[in-house]
């Protein structure tokens, strides 16, 4: 399919063969060329949700598919209105767009309380099974709506990789659980992250050899 991006006074400058994120806002009467708008709050807010008479895949904005067996249209980045089915220790579960199972992890829930029966709209990251389909979501703020994270840095704000660039050795981390075959559970001042099981031996071993 074609898609046409008006400029709408923007002065992105583009090249051929950038990729730029952008939502569909509507077909031409043929069904051949979509307008599509790089307008970022449009794009936060945009979702998929099904509809069963007739059984028709629809998207926000009037955007419709024949085909509601065509999982692979949930694609990840897309928001899906879901419907939470169960609170475990470690996550929820969630039914996502009212067909498909999901799940959202510790790492990816906002500090707030949910209850089964809730609805709630999830960012997809990524499929986990294809039979039947299953799906990795995420309801943590800054995801949801496709902007930076924000921490408390030396009494400002600032985006998560500026506060903590990539190789930052960390001399106050706090072990706050051990998840069994995954990983550790940390906190570094009032933020929280995740040692993947195949580091934190290593870090096991410093603690060991400092006491």
């Amino acid at each position: 399919m074609s898609g046409f991006l008006p400029f709408e006074g923007s002065e992105s400058k583009f090249s051929i063969g950038q990729i730029i994120d952008t939502v569909v806002t509507k077909f031409s009467s043929n069904g051949r060329v979509c307008s599509v708008s790089e307008d970022s709050e449009k794009q936060s807010n945009s979702f998929v949700r099904f509809v069963v008479s007739p059984v028709v895949l629809e998207f926000i904005f009037f955007l419709q598919f024949s085909e509601i067996s065509s999982v692979n249209s949930i694609l990840p980045g897309a928001l899906a209105q879901c419907l939470i089915t169960s609170v475990k220790p470690d996550g929820i579960n969630l039914q996502v767009a009212g067909f498909f199972d999901g799940t959202v992890d510790l790492f990816h829930l906002p500090e707030k309380s949910f209850k089964a029966g809730k609805k709630v709209k999830a960012r997809v990251l990524y499929n986990y099974s294809t039979s039947p389909p299953k799906f990795a979501l995420a309801l943590s703020e800054h995801v949801v709506h496709l902007r930076p994270r924000l921490v408390s840095c030396d009494g400002e704000e600032k985006i998560l990789q500026e506060a903590y660039p990539i190789g930052t050795i960390l001399d106050a981390v706090k072990v706050l659980r051990v998840e069994k075959e995954r990983g550790l559970i940390v906190k570094v001042g009032d933020q929280e992250g995740f040692v993947h099981v195949c580091c934190h031996l290593k870090l096991y071993a410093l603690i060991l050899m400092s006491t």
